[in-house]
This record gives C-alpha cells, sequence and structure tokens, in this order.
C-alpha cells in the first residue's frame, strides 16, 4: 500500500493516519490531507474503513475509564509532591503581559519626574513659531 504524507493533496477516498490513529475522508474530487510532513497516511479501501470505524469506536470506549483514571491519579500525584504550583508559576509566566502591552491605554498619568521635565521643556507652540520663522527667512533669500 501507498504511504502518503500530510499536507499533500491525494485522490477521493479514505486514509489511516498512523501516528494518530484516525480515519480521514478526502471528497471525491480530491484534498489535502491534514497534519504536518511527518504524519504518514495510508489509503485503505471503503470495506477496510467500515470495518475500522466501529473497531476504534469499541477500543475508544473500552480503554476511555482507564485514560479517565490514569490522568486523574496523575493529577493528584502532581498536586501531593508540589507540582502545582510549579506548574501554576509556569502558567503565570506565560500569562503575564510583561511591562509593554500593545494596544492597551495606561490611564494612570506619569510619574512626578517625567511631569517636571515637560514642564520645564519648551512648548510645542513655541519650537513651531520658531521652526516657522525659519523656513520663512530661507524662502524670502
Amino acid at each position: 500500500m501507498a504511504s502518503y504524507a500530510g499536507g499533500s493533496t491525494a485522490k477521493g477516498g479514505y486514509y489511516w493516519s498512523t501516528s494518530r490513529w484516525s480515519l480521514t475522508a478526502v471528497a471525491n474530487e480530491g484534498g489535502v490531507l491534514p497534519g504536518s510532513r511527518s504524519e504518514r497516511y495510508t489509503r485503505v479501501p471503503v470495506w477496510a474503513a467500515l470495518l475500522l470505524t466501529p473497531v476504534m469506536g469499541g477500543l475508544f470506549v473500552l480503554f476511555m475509564p482507564f485514560i479517565g483514571i490514569f490522568l486523574t491519579v496523575k493529577a493528584l500525584v502532581r498536586l501531593a509532591t508540589g507540582g502545582a504550583r510549579r506548574t501554576a508559576a509556569e502558567l503565570a509566566a506565560t500569562v503575564h503581559p510583561g511591562a509593554f502591552v500593545p494596544g492597551a491605554a495606561g490611564f494612570t498619568g506619569k510619574p512626578e519626574a517625567e511631569k517636571k521635565a515637560d514642564a520645564s521643556a519648551p512648548s510645542e507652540g513655541g519650537a513651531l513659531e520658531k521652526l516657522s520663522k525659519e523656513i520663512e527667512e530661507k524662502r524670502t533669500k
């Protein structure tokens, strides 16, 4: 059987992903297989797709309680060993916006030092008038 990479174009039919254990249908006109180039697909005939679908569903129903129990025990062990604190700190580090947030408005005002520096600086109106006078002098020359 031929093997196809994810992201490549394929003829219509059913394709089995060996890495995700899933069945993907491609329309009769053809289409693109989902996933990255490292994901491999094998084209399967219709009768095999009809056989695989209930088998995969049955295996899911069979193993789902065990997966739930495993994840619950893993979370309890992590909580008991202090892993929740470490995980929360890692999450907070990735969620914290930092000092600069694009598009956010900071209506907190200016610090006092900046206010004093702005007060001692010449006003924009005076600077603009001075510049316009310089331009007029150069135009008349």
